[in-house]
């Protein structure tokens, strides 16, 4: 798949860009405007902003879009599995509450 064009709608494409744009750039402003508070207000104001702009669906949606798009231009199930295997990578946030006991 290296070096192939994946393609995606346009106007889909432009809305991904904007939610992507919005979070970020929504983030930086309530970083700047939460630095002089402690980690409790600042995680408050993080928390309402996830939830009361759907963050987590938006974010889980624009990974739908983008795997999607990725395994739709793979041309064979053995490209479809190495493109898994490198999303599956991660790296992901520690899962504090897991055992670690084999």
């Amino acid at each position: 798949m290296s070096g192939d064009v994946v393609k995606l709608d346009p106007d889909v494409l432009l809305a991904v860009a904007r939610d992507l744009n919005a979070i970020v750039v929504s983030l930086d402003r309530i970083g700047s405007a939460n630095a002089e508070r402690d980690r409790t207000e600042l995680a408050a104001a993080l928390l309402g902003f996830f939830e009361d702009w759907s963050v987590f669906e938006k974010l889980a949606g624009t990974r739908k879009l983008l795997n999607g798009a990725l395994l739709a231009g793979a041309d064979s199930e053995a490209e479809r599995d190495h493109i898994e295997q490198q999303l599956d990578r991660g790296p992901y946030w520690p899962d504090r509450g897991a055992s670690t006991d084999p």
